[in-house]
């Protein structure tokens, strides 16, 4: 890959990790002001309820996933006419699926709601508001999908940041707003979350309007663009599926199984695995235009090594933060929510576990997205996913505990990778063996290097845990996985180019 393409893809995960550290500040803080403020069993209640509208939410990531395929690929081949005829039929497209989701959410959403889920009498009519007032709120967000996924096309990062983080800062304000309201608090926050979503939504609508001319309103209709982009999204319906049942679907067995005390736990884990994860999804935003249009262009070999690269590093990304959490998991959850409900750190660790093993796929399936040659892959793979529920009420119903399914969910998850592995061999003739030599023997010697190491720190040199014991462990554990990974992580030619990017930043920020 050319030193400009790379160039690209640093400068715009870089402004997505600055917006990601902003949000990630701004959430946290939200989620233990929101867990204080509604206590622990109606966080429970307003998660389970969001899981009920979250389960619809396969239907339009299938097609976004699609969107984001069909832009990035007529950019690379340079084909605007046809772009503009890609972005007036997804806008119809979009425009039929929300109204009929919104409708069917409202019908079966509320069935579920009052015949199945464990929530107190006295807390159904709260229940019943979160649920419409998110149905809402998903509509309007389907509605605006295709100019959000015309940004991540265009590479317009800094736009996607600044949106981003102003959707944190109000739903900060949303919280903070129930401190001084007496109403309901789950009716308000419910009432609070859909006007901010109004608005975020609305600002990706003005931008697209705004700066790009291929977004255009007018009505246009061609069955060959249409036929092949729901065919795509057809298959990916079927992954889309399997990785909502895999999160949502388990929330309801839990809630079914252990009540909403438990679903909390779970809540704060996802939460968790929703922010470590950041560091993976910006990372694969900004590279998944470039595997695109790298496919598009037939650049074989550059697309190779972007898609190992992009594995390693989004690997090393993970593990940079999962490092200090795995080992300081309690002192973070109780300096981040005073009240850390049961089974929320085993949760929590589960988690951060699995997000590691799922962040070396990241760039696969962008890779064989990018083909378009997509059934056998979903077919596989969302069926690998959609195992986790009937493992996880067989194992509930044999008495075993809550975190089974989140073990379950990692075996499901190291098989996954080892199947995209072969896929990426045999449709894009990218060698695995290659792959275990620049990728995985690298990873495994970091990793070796870095736990064994933290482990006897911990255990025998820290002798009296304490608060500044901690924030120090935290720290050292950053530095030396860091340190390890760039001495061992990267060849030689990746460190040389690594210097010249930092050189090349500190010049930019000295012109300036």
């Amino acid at each position: 890959m050319s030193f400009s393409g790379r160039a690209k893809i640093i400068s715009n995960t870089l402004m997505l990790y600055i917006r990601m550290l902003l949000i990630l500040l701004v959430s946290l803080y939200t989620v233990r002001l929101l867990l204080n403020i509604l206590g622990v069993i109606d966080y429970g209640i307003y998660n389970v309820v969001g899981s009920v509208v979250s389960m619809f939410s396969f239907t339009s990531y299938s097609l976004s996933v699609a969107t984001q395929r069909y832009f990035s690929f007529e950019i690379g081949c340079g084909n605007r006419q046809r772009l503009i005829q890609t972005f007036q039929i997804v806008l119809i497209i979009y425009g039929t699926l929300a109204i009929f989701l919104f409708f069917t959410i409202e019908v079966l959403g509320y069935w579920f709601l009052t015949h199945q889920l464990v929530i107190p009498s006295d807390r159904i009519e709260a229940a019943k508001w979160i649920l419409h007032f998110s149905s809402l709120s998903f509509l309007i967000t389907i509605m605006t999908i295709p100019f959000n996924a015309m940004i991540i096309a265009k590479e317009r990062m800094e736009a996607f940041a600044l949106i981003s983080i102003l959707e944190a800062l109000l739903k900060l304000i949303a919280v903070y707003l129930l401190f001084v309201i007496s109403a309901d608090h789950l009716k308000t926050y419910s009432i609070l979350v859909f006007l901010s979503t109004l608005l975020i939504n609305l600002s990706y609508f003005i931008y697209c309007k705004t700066r790009f001319s291929e977004c255009i309103l007018n009505f246009f209709w061609d069955n060959k663009i249409f036929k092949s982009i729901i065919s795509f999204a057809g298959w990916n319906f079927f992954g889309s599926l399997a990785s909502v049942v895999n999160s949502q679907g388990i929330n309801l067995l839990i809630n079914v199984f252990f009540g909403p005390a438990i679903n909390a736990a779970r809540g704060i884990a996802y939460q968790a695995n929703a922010l470590v994860n950041q560091f993976v999804l910006n990372f694969s935003t900004a590279l998944n235009p470039q595997i695109t249009k790298l496919y598009a262009a037939k650049d074989s070999d550059n697309l190779r090594n972007t898609v190992f690269s992009g594995s390693k590093f989004s690997f090393f990304l993970v593990l940079i933060i999962a490092v200090p959490l795995l080992y300081e998991t309690q002192f973070v959850l109780k300096v981040w929510l005073k009240t850390v409900p049961p089974f929320s750190i085993l949760f929590f660790q589960l988690v951060v576990v699995n997000v590691l093993i799922d962040s070396l796929s990241v760039p696969f399936q962008a890779a064989i997205q990018a083909t378009g040659i997509i059934r056998t892959y979903q077919t596989i793979i969302g069926g690998l996913l959609l195992m986790n529920l009937p493992l996880s009420y067989l194992f509930f119903t044999a008495g075993y505990p809550p975190q089974s399914c989140f073990i379950i969910s990692i075996g499901i998850s190291i098989i996954g990778f080892v199947a995209r592995l072969f896929f990426i061999q045999h449709q894009l003739q990218m060698s695995v063996a290659l792959y275990f030599k620049q990728v995985v023997l690298k990873i495994f010697l970091v990793c070796l290097l870095i736990f064994p190491f933290l482990w006897i720190l911990k255990t025998n040199i820290i002798i009296s845990p304490s608060y500044l014991s901690s924030i120090g462990f935290i720290f050292v554990s950053v530095f030396v996985s860091v340190f390890v990974i760039y001495w061992a992580g990267f060849s030689r030619h990746e460190k040389n180019y690594l210097y010249q990017l930092f050189v090349g930043f500190i010049q930019k920020i000295k012109k300036q």
